[in-house]
């Protein structure tokens, strides 16, 4: 089961929401898979202010809501007691508060991050969770905590190994966290004879289909990627041969656009602009004059791709928007009002005008194919 399978199928959730890397990957998951979900923070007095700055700073960045409940976690006997199974009565306390919590909201799920790395067995805390049916989405799931610092570090997420900003040590703070391992062994791994037994095991009879089903792929592969080439420099062509005057603000639009998905990438990678261009050895005005110079290019192919839709009437009809509108309705469990309310129905139907006319070109253009000879 998948995160979206989980979440497709459970469309409300309160979220158990620490700030960690963990419950911050489950919170931004659930709001990306369009989940109706509400954190709760239980704030207490062994909780650290930078924890409850970073949980909000997460929160807010993923566009979720977030509440935090002050607790005196030593109100409870049990816990103040400090007993060997003391997790056991923590957990009783603090998701006990966080259920009465949620269910005034209207939330019957509970959900935490415990995740598949976790150790569940018979821990007292782990018991206490299975107790009050607070279900764990990242472990039964499979994700592992190395899986989820994975995918965090590819959402954008700040948690994924850096520590807070509001780190007590300055020196780490809001530094990316690094780890030393020291390598103790290390092993050699025997690669298997290639026979007709290792044929039999890639799903083949002999040797010789293998290797033929291998040149093959490898063959589609090439082939994949040269027509995918061929039909990128017909669009390229499109948009020298197109005449005109382009105005200026679309292209200025689609070179922001353009610099900001850098950006973003690069950020992903924890890198400035200034520090990739140094590796690529070049400067920011020659970097930047050629983004401009592809954005107008593909600005100029879209008008030429939007004038080609006109006249070819390839613009979507009201029924066929419709039924996008409808679709992503049903996929984020949202009402068709509410899906028009926040799309830009003008804009959809050019682009997926501009969408079938390039299809149209490329289908109305030769490619001729030539077999290097062997």
């Amino acid at each position: 089961m998948t995160l979206q399978e989980f979440f497709a199928k459970n469309t409300r959730a309160a979220i158990a929401f620490s700030g960690g890397v963990d419950s911050s990957y489950l919170l931004y998951a659930a709001v990306q898979c369009g989940a109706d979900v509400h954190a709760y923070f239980a704030k207490t007095a062994f909780q650290p202010q930078f924890e409850l700055d970073d949980a909000r700073r997460l929160a807010e960045s993923v566009g979720a809501k977030l509440t935090v409940l002050e607790l005196d976690a030593l109100s409870s006997e049990d816990v103040a007691r400090n007993p060997a199974n003391r997790c056991y009565y923590c957990k009783q306390n603090i998701f006990g508060n966080l259920k009465r919590a949620a269910t005034e909201d209207g939330f019957t799920l509970i959900l935490d991050g415990t995740n598949a790395s976790d150790d569940a067995g018979d821990r007292p805390g782990m018991r206490a969770l299975r107790e009050m049916d607070v279900r764990s989405p990242l472990r039964e799931c499979g994700l592992t905590k190395a899986e989820i610092r994975r995918l965090s570090h590819e959402a954008g997420l700040f948690t994924w190994d850096t520590f807070p900003k509001n780190y007590p040590n300055k020196e780490l703070a809001g530094k990316p966290a690094v780890f030393k391992i020291k390598l103790h062994d290390v092993c050699v791994r025997q690669l298997p004879a290639l026979n007709s037994d290792f044929a039999k095991k890639m799903g083949k009879e002999t040797m010789e289909e293998y290797r033929a089903f291998v040149k093959q792929q490898l063959f589609d592969g090439r082939h994949g990627g040269a027509l995918n080439h061929a039909k990128d420099m017909i669009l390229g062509q499109l948009a020298d041969a197109a005449e005109g005057e382009i105005p200026s603000i679309l292209v200025e639009n689609a070179y922001q656009q353009q610099m900001q998905v850098i950006q973003q990438q690069l950020q992903m990678q924890r890198m400035s602009l200034n520090t990739y261009l140094s590796q690529i050895h070049e400067t920011r005005e020659s970097f930047t004059a050629k983004v401009r110079a592809a954005a107008e290019k593909n600005t100029r192919a879209r008008m030429a791709l939007l004038q080609i839709a006109q006249q070819e009437n390839l613009l979507p009809t009201d029924e066929e928007i419709d039924k996008q509108l409808a679709e992503r309705a049903e996929k984020t469990k949202k009402t068709v009002e509410e899906i028009k309310a926040g799309t830009d129905v003008a804009a959809l139907r050019r682009n997926e005008g501009i969408r079938k006319a390039a299809d149209w070109v490329i289908d109305h253009s030769t490619i001729e194919e030539k077999v290097e000879s062997k």
